[in-house]
Formats: C-alpha cells, structure tokens, sequence
C-alpha cells in the first residue's frame, strides 16, 4: 500500500517565515496554501508544480521546484528515498520574481 510522501519544513527558519507570511493572508488563501502543500504529500509533483531550471537556496536547503497556487508560489524539494516532500518557503509572485 502507498502511504504517500511525509512533507515537512525544511528548518526552524522555513516553518517560521512560513508560518509569519502566512498569517499575514486572508483566511481562505492560508486554507488554499495550506492544503496545497499538504496535497504534495498525495503528489508531489502535482499539474501545477515545475521542476526549478536552477536551484533556489533557502535557509540552506536547496529548493528544486515551486507550486504555483494562485500569486503565490511555494518553493519546496522532494527527497524520493525518503519519501518525504521538503517546504522551504512561500512568497507572493511578482514582476522581479522571474528577471
């Protein structure tokens, strides 16, 4: 039977700037993050996800690919042995994101 990948925060840092921009959010659009990030652990390479051309570092972790949900993206890595889903951050997309 498949249990599916375990997703965590990458460090104490990830989870608290996570958990901080977050809150910052209207109620509904934590609920969307949220379960997006938790559906990773079902698919961890969902429609929406794009493997990063080059890796991002956050708090020392390199992060391979980005959810887009909605003007938010979530920038996280997937370790396949251990089955295991890496949350690194969230940010808001911006004009600056990609140039």
């Amino acid at each position: 039977m498949n249990r599916g990948y375990r997703v965590v925060y990458g460090s104490v840092n990830a989870k608290r700037e996570t958990d901080k921009f977050l809150k910052r959010l209207p109620r509904d659009m934590q609920q969307h993050l949220y379960n997006a990030m938790k559906g990773l652990g079902t698919n961890p390479r969902p429609q929406q996800a794009r493997q990063l051309s080059i890796e991002v570092d956050v708090f020392g972790h390199a992060a391979r690919y980005r959810l887009r949900v909605g003007e938010y993206r979530v920038l996280y890595d997937v370790d396949d042995q251990a089955k295991t889903v890496v949350i690194l951050a969230v940010r808001r997309r911006s004009e600056k994101t990609y140039h």
